[in-house]
């Protein structure tokens, strides 16, 4: 009688949960599939913070008080600093924001970090989380909307020497209809500064 060897069927398992997980993240990233709302508290005297785990764009970012916020490009964001408070008086009505790397900063008018503390909402896409607990496995389902379920089949077998044109095809139309469904016309992915 045949046993089978129960290491090798979890590792096969392992091998089958690991490229849908690769293939989730694509989506993720791509195709804008994983919404998020994040908060960053700022602490007054900080000026920069990382972004959450997982962010990789942003559709808005709110204050938590009526302080506006407002986007900055990073030559603008050099041109206050240059400037300094011989501008304005150091308040932080309005507070600006721009991205830095994988970093966003916060400055008052006069280019100095925020003198208060505030919370900031952080609406926007992100990936699965670094620390693997939304990894898809045998007790946990893949975290993007069932409507992917068959491109993440068709992309792990695909990654597994299956038929990869098959593969993109369905992704490119998922991600068109998913896109579309998110009024997504432009995305900053966190590697890129505000330009």
């Amino acid at each position: 009688m045949f046993l089978p060897d129960p290491s090798k069927e979890m590792s096969e398992k392992g091998n089958i949960f690991y490229v849908m997980n690769r293939v989730i993240s694509r989506i993720c990233e791509e195709a804008a599939a994983l919404q998020a709302i994040q908060t960053v508290s700022v602490v007054g005297g900080t000026e920069l913070y990382d972004f959450p785990d997982g962010f990789i764009a942003e559709r808005a970012i709110l204050p938590g008080s009526t302080t506006q916020l407002i986007k900055l490009r990073m030559d603008e964001v050099v041109e206050i600093k240059r400037a300094g408070s011989s501008l304005v008086n150091a308040t932080d009505d309005p507070m600006y924001y721009y991205k830095w790397g994988s970093q966003i900063g916060f400055i008052n008018p006069s280019g100095g970090a925020p003198g208060s503390s505030s919370t900031v909402t952080l609406y926007g896409w992100r990936i699965p989380l670094s620390d693997n607990t939304e990894d898809a496995s045998e007790t946990v389902d893949p975290i993007v909307d069932s409507t992917w379920d068959y491109c993440i089949e068709l992309g792990a077998l695909a990654m597994m020497g299956g038929d990869n044109v098959k593969y993109e095809m369905e992704f490119e139309r998922r991600k068109s209809h998913q896109i579309g469904k998110n009024d997504v016309s432009y995305r900053v992915p966190v590697s890129t500064d505000y330009e």
